[in-house]
């Protein structure tokens, strides 16, 4: 299975302690040149869809945005610059505003946010430029697990949505999204200039879905340790 690096995020604060600042080490060859080595920490992203219930799809994720990247330095990184100034980094909201994250600006505790699962029609392939979907349904994603495995030197966290379809739609990306612009809860539909899009995968076929299915959207994000 091929694996992504990815970044964690302040809502996914659990994986962003664990993951810490890991990054790629660096060996060096006869010839005295830096090289890139097998990445000291991974993140795996795995995805599943259900429908009714059921199992449709299992790959692993596509590639996150440049959000969850975005909002994790925000978590961590310091106020002012070098030269003075104010460090603010600005992230694309769904509806395609840019928002300002000025580090002395709290937006509030991470249990005042909600992460969103979001079922949408859109066909372009996934890629870390995306910051929207052609939303038709979303869902609180909430916690199943988060656990170590010693064994495997790894952590794993679930998350899952179940999104009941108020129209029937030929789903074709499914992601995850942050409320992290604001400090009042609002969801994708309601509120897209408050949420951040942070996964958007492509599915392989497209799922039919009528109005009143459910589409379960879940997320198993893997830190495998070296």
């Amino acid at each position: 299975m091929k694996r992504r690096l990815l970044y964690a995020i302040p809502l996914l604060a659990a994986i962003a302690l664990a993951a810490g600042l890991g990054g790629l080490m660096l060996n060096t060859d006869q010839a005295g040149q830096n090289q890139m080595a097998d990445p000291a920490i991974e993140i795996i992203p795995i995805l599943r869809v259900y429908k009714d219930g059921n199992l449709v799809y299992e790959k692993e994720g596509d590639p996150p945005t440049n959000n969850l990247a975005l909002l994790f330095y925000a978590a961590i990184a310091p106020a002012a610059k070098t030269d003075g100034s104010a460090n603010v980094i600005t992230i694309t909201a769904m509806d395609g505003s840019a928002n300002a994250l000025d580090p002395d600006n709290a937006y509030g505790a991470v249990k005042g946010h909600k992460l969103w699962a979001v079922v949408g029609t859109g066909t372009t392939p996934a890629g870390p430029s995306d910051y929207s979907m052609q939303t038709v349904g979303y869902g609180e994603a909430k916690l199943v697990s988060l656990y170590y495995d010693d064994n495997a030197t790894a952590w794993h966290m679930v998350v899952t949505a179940a999104v009941t379809l108020s129209t029937g739609a030929n789903i074709t990306e499914v992601g995850l999204a942050a409320d992290a612009l604001s400090n009042t809860i609002y969801d994708p539909a309601n509120g897209p200039a408050y949420n951040a899009l942070l996964f958007r995968d492509l599915l392989p076929q497209p799922i039919a879905a009528q109005a009143g299915d459910v589409i379960e959207v879940q997320y198993e994000i893997i830190i495998d340790l070296p």
